[in-house]
């Protein structure tokens, strides 16, 4: 999402073969269990089982059981058919060589208890026929009784590292061993809205649109609740600024301001409420900016304080998906803020908002919602960013953009479950989808009516947690009708004024 002080979110493109279509509604059973075949041969169990299936990929997991009575780790290894590729896997490390995966532990349980087991979830994109992997081995001995059907396959002799399932290779793959951030101190700063007293009703805080806090005229948030019904509001974003370790709406303004931030109050005397995000595109999150857990506690504190906040929102993308040291200290500041919210008895919900593709997150988001399970965060839901896929995952996308949406709904979807422990019901409600609505910056990916639409009733169907959009202040016509490219204040699209909120607020 962009502000005015910058394009919208990611140019990045990520390598990873295969396209998103239908849903395709298909789910396999294989187990294999592990026998002793010589005195080395290793006694560890490994269950395979396809979890969901799409047109052009799947998820699935690998349960590996130690059986021994000593604990111990494990190397799994199976091959990918041709033209199939791993995209992301947790609950593990792996690495890729051609079509040969080997996966070890994660470093953060490095061995099977005697009778524990694990998870290995992953998602494959594929551009031929959806298959199973094959080749399955444990410590170097078959996964099924009486030998391996498939046969082993040699690594080729260059092997590509990939990411482990923990932050990336720029700080350690682990979360580092650091103090439990201690609480923040409490804030002098009066607060400049009065709290949320209660919830906006069950239907209303489906939806919540994102708003631009940074455009100018500010966006009337009262008006447009009192046209549409909509109770809840995404505001956006707070960076950091001041030279430092600061808060500040777009890293410029201060959270006294007037603008959106002031209408607040009348947003809750009519019965909503709004969620603040951190984070976003544009400057610096202030993840990256404070040194310390505690610093960092106390920063996001004090607009918490300020707002009466209960919903809060962390924006991350680009390098600061991948700055695994900024990643556990954000972590640890809001598990923090989480146990003081709880202690005062108004908990703390905290979403993550993600860039994805039609085939689910990427490894670094994989790897910051597995940090954030170790740190003790409670995730309330991930949304999903179904935006600017690129041409490489996303071809074709005119008339698509509804369908690729609800393809990269359906891959996290597995991704949280597995993360998470969760089960099918849970992980769809704590899953969140944004779109940009009408033209994106990749301009011929257009996210039409009928899109909104089609995701609306998937959103609907499957219990997700809430849809949002990019942006509210985006929904309605421009001045000078359509365009071909992406504008701040307006879809670029032939529409009637809030016509998508409307479109997502009924459902």
């Amino acid at each position: 999402m962009w502000s005015k002080q910058g394009r919208h979110r990611r140019r990045r493109r990520q390598i990873i073969s295969g396209t998103a279509a239908a849903l395709a509604a298909a789910t396999g059973l294989v187990l294999a269990l592990t026998v002793p075949g010589t005195a080395s041969a290793a006694v560890l169990g490994a269950a395979y089982t396809r979890t969901q299936a799409w047109e052009t990929g799947y998820s699935a997991d690998y349960t590996v059981t130690n059986t021994t009575g000593s604990a111990r780790g494990f190397t799994l290894e199976f091959d990918l058919p041709a033209g199939a590729r791993l995209t992301s896997l947790w609950n593990a490390q792996y690495q890729v060589g051609g079509q040969h995966v080997t996966v070890t532990p994660a470093t953060w349980q490095p061995e099977l208890a005697p009778g524990a087991a694990v998870d290995v979830g992953f998602v494959v994109s594929t551009t031929g026929t959806v298959a199973d992997p094959t080749g399955c081995r444990i410590d170097g001995g078959p996964c099924a009784p009486g030998g391996d059907p498939a046969g082993p396959t040699s690594a080729p002799s260059a092997t590509t590292a990939v990411p482990p399932a923990t932050p990336p290779a720029t700080a350690p793959a682990s979360p580092p061993v650091t103090e439990t951030a201690t609480a923040p101190p409490a804030t002098s700063q009066p607060a400049t809205a009065p709290p949320a007293t209660a919830s906006p009703g069950a239907g209303s805080n489906r939806f919540a649109p994102y708003i631009d806090t940074s455009l100018y005229p500010p966006f009337d948030l009262v008006s447009a609740a009192r046209a549409t019904g909509v109770r809840t509001y995404t505001l956006a974003f707070v960076l950091a600024g001041g030279g430092g370790c600061t808060p500040r709406w777009g890293g410029v303004s201060e959270l006294n301001q007037d603008g959106v931030p002031g209408q607040i109050g009348q947003l809750r005397a009519l019965g909503g409420d709004v969620r603040v995000s951190f984070g976003g595109a544009n400057g610096t999150e202030l993840a990256s900016a404070c040194a310390s857990p505690a610093a960092l506690a106390t920063a996001y504190g004090q607009v918490i304080s300020a707002y009466g906040l209960s919903r809060v929102d962390f924006d991350i993308e680009g390098a600061a998906l991948s700055d695994a040291a900024a990643v556990d200290r954000r972590d640890q500041a809001i598990a923090e803020l989480q146990r003081d919210a709880t202690a005062q008895g108004r908990p703390l919900d905290v979403s993550f908002t993600l860039p994805v593709l039609p085939s689910g997150l990427t490894q670094p988001g994989v790897a910051l919602l597995e940090n954030a399970r170790e740190r003790g965060v409670a995730v309330g839901s991930v949304n999903v960013m179904a935006m600017d896929f690129g041409d490489g995952v996303a071809p074709n996308p005119d008339g698509q953009m509804g369908s690729y949406a609800i393809d990269a709904a359906t891959a996290t979807q597995a991704q949280v479950k597995g993360v998470f422990g969760l089960s099918d019901t849970d992980a769809w409600s704590r899953l969140a989808v944004t779109p940009m609505i009408g033209v994106n910056d990749t301009s011929t990916e257009v996210f039409r009516q009928a899109d909104a639409r089609q995701l609306a009733a998937f959103a609907t169907g499957h219990g997700l947690a809430w849809l949002s959009m990019w942006s509210l202040t985006r929904d309605q016509p421009c001045p000078g009708g359509p365009a071909g490219f992406a504008q701040p204040t307006c879809s670029s699209l032939d529409q009637q004024p809030l016509e998508f909120t409307r479109i997502f607020a009924a459902g």
